[in-house]
């Protein structure tokens, strides 16, 4: 056969056979273009695509940002180029050119907000982006400051997407934080949640696979305050969870209601708050798709939530996803403690 022939056909071959497989770069891919994403989890997506780094992408679908690496991408299609135009500035900022102007040697926070303009055919204007430093992000609302020092307030229904810069805990930060190796302690499991999923964070963190003293067979300690639960965690290099690793940890990939599914079965664990506490491990049936055992039922455990507040998980009737007041941290007959260890 010709060789000029056979170059051109191994060519079409290449073509074609590529989208069968997970890219590895994303060098093709560019910022601000719209795209169809199909996804190696079965998925498909279109949007825009935010922002990208060596691995990771963040496609903007209608307001709902997704994050996922190359390698979960099987093949994609340019729906259209990126637009010329940049995002509007707010009222607020167009009046006053101190608020324009951001200084680049500082890092400030964005958050992009509905436009309550449309245009002549009645469809709303491209969003807005306010620049300046997040003050408030909670159910009250979102109060951002601007360079110029004016504060502006939203409410949730007008906010469209929050990119945390000046966070320790960006989404950029958390991508090179995934992107690190864990290795967890013989007495540990690894929970691993990546990303590409919708509606589910994604991290990596090292979680004691028994309540503390974190041993089969014992019964769990309790009655301990969260200050002294801190500290017994810390004596091993450890520290209490946060409320999101203790949920998916025992919620699985699957984000089920209870450790072993999502129907209720009595006697999969000791959630009965008449019984007394059990050994660790003692139910068989009482282990989460991780591998973690006794997230419900037997004890409630210490958690940490947003601002480093007191807050207790599982225990007798609890669910995955139940959230308990701590109050003060005071110790608790029914309280004990699990540790975790991340990057």
């Amino acid at each position: 056969m010709n060789q000029n022939v056979l170059t051109k056909l191994m060519a079409i071959l290449i073509a074609f056979a590529g989208s069968a497989f997970p890219i590895t770069s994303l060098d093709d891919i560019a910022v601000g273009a719209t795209y169809r994403m199909n996804l190696t989890t079965g998925d498909v997506l279109e949007g825009i695509v935010d922002s990208k780094n060596d691995t990771s992408v963040v496609l903007d679908c209608k307001g709902s940002a997704y994050t996922f690496t190359a390698s979960l991408i099987s093949d994609f299609q340019l729906l259209a180029p990126p637009a010329q135009k940049t995002p509007q500035q707010p009222a607020a900022a167009q009046k006053n050119d101190t608020a324009a102007a951001v200084p680049s040697a500082v890092v400030y926070d964005s958050v992009y907000v509905k436009n309550p303009e449309t245009d002549e055919y009645g469809n709303a204007k491209p969003d807005l982006l306010i620049v300046g430093k997040l003050l408030r992000d909670d159910k009250a609302g979102v109060s951002i400051m601007l360079p110029n020092k004016q504060t502006m307030q939203y409410s949730f229904d007008q906010v469209v997407r929050i990119f945390r810069h000046s966070s320790e805990d960006s989404e950029e930060d958390q991508i090179k934080r995934y992107a690190k190796p864990l290795f967890c302690p013989s007495d540990m499991i690894l929970v691993d949640l990546p990303p590409g999923k919708a509606n589910r964070p994604f991290f990596k963190v090292c979680i004691d696979k028994f309540e503390y003293p974190d041993r089969e067979g014992t019964i769990p300690q309790v009655n301990v305050s969260i200050s002294d639960a801190q500290k017994s965690c810390e004596k091993t290099g450890k520290r209490l969870c946060t409320t999101e690793e203790w949920q998916w940890a025992c919620s699985g990939l699957e984000a089920y209601q209870y450790p072993y599914g999502r129907v209720f079965e009595k006697d999969n664990c000791n959630t009965d708050g008449g019984r007394a506490v059990e050994p660790s491990g003692n139910r068989n049936k009482c282990i989460s798709k991780f591998g973690a055992v006794d997230m419900t039922g037997n004890v409630f455990e210490w958690v940490r939530g947003k601002d480093n507040k007191a807050l207790a998980m599982g225990g007798p009737l609890s669910k995955c996803q139940t959230i308990a007041s701590g109050g003060s941290g005071d110790a608790k007959p029914s309280t004990g403690l699990r540790c975790c260890k991340s990057n």
